[in-house]
């Protein structure tokens, strides 16, 4: 990188090498060269006796002088940080710097300063999780000769530089000079500067400190293993809790989610009246109803809304931003309104998709309508690294927007679109063919790729790919896109019988986990294979960033049994819930289904090893629907139940079917 620096003498071409930091245009690097170059006519011809450096304290708004990638504006003083980005000011210029990714959390290294602060030399920037979509390396850091971290002052408060602190800056920034070998970034200083009340910023990332397992009552006070974080105290690991709600119709959670301050949001449908402790939600009509509960970090319960028309709807994801912001899909009949919005399908017959956004306490924003005649379905729900957001799901005929219009080629084909947080329509794209095509599952790598999955019937086109099944069945299917809509890969899962995948997501490293059933046998690029014992089994695939497989699990028995989702923590130990009959193993002590069918919870380790196997249910027929892993180092899963919900909920028995919601210890 190249920048201009102006003395009285003369501008001054300096180099700097090594630098972690790189600019998003070289646009950049002109508009510096041409302001400084008018600086030495206008600030020279006026001060003759001192320097004409521009001042370091950058006024006016990023987007006014660069190219802002996100499209909001920026704060004074070049504040612009966000995921991607970090605002600078570069010789008196505001300047947007791309963030390079990284793989480890935690890890150090170092880098050339932006401008210099205070006599420092050096910086040292973290790699850090933002959000838990991706790992970027987090703002350089001025590290002094103390082996302290030097910390800036608010912006609101950043004095402007004499001229001395000018000369002394502009004396320091040589890059002739190596940087001194630094082994470790001390601990950041608890600066809540740009974050939600009650968090703080640790390792560049807002977090709250009451219960973080990292950051336990202040940054970098981790707690020790068998240890929760409960109030900013670490604290004997909780009992697994589990909760209930519900009333006499047939309720179920279907989508879960948590947020930085480790909130539980779950979404889910009831009919007629519900009960969520002292709350009571009615639906409007004679079909189900959309509902939103929140628990706090401890598991009580906050607040709960419902949503609904006049006919049925159900959801099918929630995800929450930064600025507690809720987004929720599904499929409704008829008419819903959110807001101003009223949503209507074609047909009070139809089944349309709808994606809604509420704030943080469920009052409506807008909501947005997808679809045509038939029946078309959202499936999953994806926040991305940006705050855009991903749907997928099954159309029958075809879905027309301001944008383009898809047609299906078949009975049913796989839509994937992607919508700003604004309710804006980016893009939407179709893949299928003449036999039912369905997404069920879709995720993201910290590179911006897209991950979906689902099941495929007889011909599916994907792209030029052509994609084959035995007639008669269908098969699990995988493709990913990049960050400019272009499939860089689909496969399929191979096998006599049938196959599909019902969950996925991805980890810190870019591969993919899937879970899903199988009957007869399964193959993965023919170096894996699995046999089913019953009418189906369940398997779990890691798949790495190019569709390799790197390991390949099948469980069950002579019944069905089903796997339904999965999740991932940091350390890439991977969480799978589904549904199963009679007696099973694991691969490790059996479990043992009461009348019925029950959940299972299964925890494998990075490389696939059994770490345990849970199962939950009484004599009805239980099911598992959406899992979440929270900051706080729990595992959430909701679902439904149809008798008592054992071990933990002996005494709550369900009308018909209830909700619950359980939290479990890593």
């Amino acid at each position: 990188m190249r920048r201009w620096i102006c003395k009285k003498t003369g501008p001054m071409l300096l180099s700097r090498s090594h630098d972690p930091l790189e600019y998003h245009s070289e646009h950049y690097a002109m508009t510096n060269k041409i302001l400084c170059l008018s600086a030495i006519l206008i600030f020279c011809n006026i001060v003759s006796s001192s320097g004409c450096s521009p001042p370091i304290i950058c006024e006016g708004e990023i987007s006014n002088l660069t190219i802002d990638p996100n499209g909001g504006k920026c704060q004074k003083r070049c504040d612009c940080n966000n995921q991607n980005y970090e605002g600078k000011c570069l010789d008196g210029i505001c300047v947007a710097i791309i963030r390079k990714s990284c793989l480890q959390i935690g890890e150090t290294q170092e880098c050339t300063l932006p401008f210099a602060q205070q006599g420092c030399k050096k910086g040292i920037q973290r790699c850090r999780g933002v959000g838990l979509k991706v790992n970027n390396w987090g703002d350089c850091r001025c590290v002094g000769t103390s082996s302290e971290v030097v910390q800036e002052s608010p912006v609101s408060e950043r004095p402007l530089e004499t001229k001395p602190e000018r000369e002394l800056k502009d004396a320091i920034q040589d890059a002739s000079e190596p940087p001194e070998k630094q082994t470790d970034l001390p601990p950041l200083s608890e600066n809540s500067e740009n974050c939600r009340p009650g968090q703080h910023k640790c390792d560049e990332k807002c977090v709250s400190t009451q219960n973080n397992l990292k950051h336990c009552g202040k940054c970098n006070h981790p707690c020790k293993s068998g240890m929760r974080c409960i109030e900013g105290q670490c604290s004997p690991a909780s009992s697994p809790l589990a909760l209930g709600f519900g009333g006499p119709g047939i309720d179920s959670g279907d989508a879960i989610t948590t947020d930085s301050q480790n909130q539980v949001y779950i979404a889910g449908t009831f009919r007629g009246v519900a009960n969520f402790g002292s709350i009571r939600l009615t639906a409007n009509g004679g079909g189900s109803d959309i509902f939103i509960a929140v628990l706090d970090s401890l598991g009580k319960l906050k607040w709960a809304r419902s949503y609904g028309g006049s006919q049925g709807e159900l959801v099918t994801g929630i995800q929450v931003d930064d600025s507690g912001n809720i987004y929720i899909t599904g499929t409704f009949s008829s008419k819903i309104q959110f807001a101003q919005d009223v949503l209507k399908t074609s047909s009070p017959t139809d089944k349309d998709i709808f994606v809604a956004k509420l704030d943080k306490v469920g009052s409506p924003i807008w909501g947005r309508r997808l679809g045509g005649t038939g029946e078309d379905a959202s499936l999953a729900l994806l926040l991305g690294g940006k705050d855009e957001l991903y749907i997928t799901g099954h159309f029958q005929k075809a879905i027309s927007t301001e944008k383009r219009t898809i047609t299906s080629q078949g009975k049913s084909d796989i839509f994937i679109a992607q919508l700003s947080t604004s309710n804006r329509l980016d893009w939407l794209l179709s893949y299928g063919g003449p036999e039912e095509d369905r997404g069920h599952a879709i995720a993201n790598d910290r590179r911006g790729n897209l991950f979906i999955a689902g099941s495929i019937r007889g011909t599916a086109l994907f792209g030029s790919r052509k994609l084959v099944v035995p007639q008669g069945e269908h098969a699990a299917f995988i493709l990913k896109l990049n960050n400019k809509q272009t499939l860089l890969w689909a496969i399929k899962m191979e096998g006599r019988g049938s196959s599909t995948i019902n969950g996925l997501t991805s980890d810190t490293r870019g591969n993919v986990l899937a879970t899903g059933a199988f009957s007869l046998d399964l193959k993965f690029d023919t170096t894996l294979q699995v046999k089913s014992h019953g009418k189906s089994d369940v398997f779990v695939a890691k798949v790495d960033g190019l569709g390799k497989p790197i390991w390949l699990r099948a469980f069950g028995g002579p019944e069905q049994d089903v796997g339904i989702k999965v999740a991932v923590n940091i350390k890439g130990q991977v969480y799978v819930i589904g549904q199963f009959e009679g007696q099973r193993t694991f691969g490790g002590p059996k479990l043992k289904a009461w009348k019925g069918k029950d959940i299972f919870v299964v925890k494998y380790g990075d490389k696939g090893a059994l770490e345990w196997s849970k199962s939950f249910g009484g004599n009805g027929d239980d099911n598992s629907t959406a899992i979440t892993y929270s900051d706080a180092g729990f595992v959430y899963v909701t679902g439904h139940y149809g008798d008592r919900f054992e071990p933990l909920l002996p005494s709550r028995k369900a009308s018909m079917t209830d909700i619950f919601v359980l939290r479990l210890n890593p």
